[in-house]
């Protein structure tokens, strides 16, 4: 990776990743009716990715920040399921960001970030396409806040709204809303 600080004001930093992942536990179906899996060593995978991230100060109050991940995560051997080599590992999404800005003034403070997580399949097999329903790993983005206010040197009072907007988006299952 690479740290880069642009200007006094602007620092950009770069990371590049590769993971060989051996012997992956992966799950094997014993009998189809009632679905039972087994699950075994048997698999290999590959994940590689870049991840950016910027941070700039406005003025000695604001910052604003913002940072994305791109990650190519493959199977690359399945013994127990060999339909699955080619497919995207479970669970990895494709693209990620953050998007926010943070405010300091005096005592009081407040967040705002923004989050994307791109389509997931919970499938080895990549077939969960659907969104919206049940088992589906959405994409999603969501906005929370928060404000904070300095009592002491000691002590800080906050007050957080996750999903500001009231996202509703599938991670198996119905994520929770505004809270």
């Amino acid at each position: 990776g690479f740290d880069f600080q642009v200007t006094s004001k602007l620092n950009v930093e770069m990371r590049g990743f590769l993971n060989l992942i051996d012997d992956v536990v992966v799950s094997r179906t014993v009998h189809k009716e009632p679905n039972q899996t087994q699950a075994v060593n048997g698999g290999k995978n590959t994940a590689y990715g870049v991840e950016v991230s910027l941070k700039q100060e406005i003025n000695p109050c604001l910052n604003w920040f913002a940072n994305y991940t791109y990650t190519d995560a493959t199977i690359r051997e399945n013994s127990a399921v060999p339909a699955t080599v080619g497919k995207r590992v479970t669970d990895v999404p494709e693209h990620m960001f953050n998007l926010g800005a943070d405010l300091d003034y005096g005592s009081f403070g407040a967040t705002a970030t923004g989050r994307y997580v791109g389509k997931r399949f919970s499938s080895d097999t990549n077939n969960d396409t659907v969104n919206g329903v049940q088992g589906s790993l959405d994409p999603y983005f969501t906005l929370d806040l928060k404000l904070r206010y300095k009592i002491t040197a000691w002590a800080t009072a906050s007050l957080a709204v996750t999903n500001l907007f009231d996202e509703h988006y599938y991670a198996s299952s119905l994520a929770p809303g505004r809270s």
